[in-house]
């Protein structure tokens, strides 16, 4: 008679209706891109053109995040630093986050940097946002 009841307890929690949190819809897909320094000197100046812009794609629980920033000068010079994380929530308001970054210099000499990012980003109380990051690069340096 045990038996019984534990088996329809059973059944009954695996067919039953889904739990309130499974209700409510957070599997929603959402972006999110800013754009927040482009600058741009008419001047003769070494670097006339510099960009910040980051941005990510997905849920409320894992995304895909991109920041890229650079600066590019007049005489075909210039830097850029890509990033491209997979960002998983692991409390509320702070994610960890792991991908690649490239780093590119050109110019005379061209210079390519690919990287392992490790990091964790968050909201601090008072609404500070912290980034701390952990690159490794493939000849094992490490930087932070």
């Amino acid at each position: 008679m045990k038996r019984w009841i534990l088996a329809i307890s059973v059944v009954g929690v695996l067919c039953g209706p889904a739990p309130a949190s499974a209700q409510l819809m957070d599997n929603a897909i959402y972006t999110f891109a800013r754009l927040s320094e482009a600058e741009y000197v008419s001047q003769s100046t070494a670097d006339p053109f510099a960009y910040n812009a980051d941005g990510w794609i997905g849920g409320d629980y894992t995304r895909v995040w991109f920041r890229a920033e650079g600066e590019h000068g007049r005489e075909g010079e210039g830097a850029v630093e890509a990033q491209v994380l997979y960002s998983r929530l692991i409390a509320p308001f702070w994610d960890l986050q792991v991908g690649a970054r490239l780093d590119v210099m050109y110019g005379d000499g061209s210079v390519t940097r690919p990287l392992l990012a490790l990091g964790l980003q968050g909201l601090a109380p008072y609404w500070f946002e912290v980034e701390s990051f952990v690159f490794v690069s493939d000849g094992g340096d490490v930087s932070a």
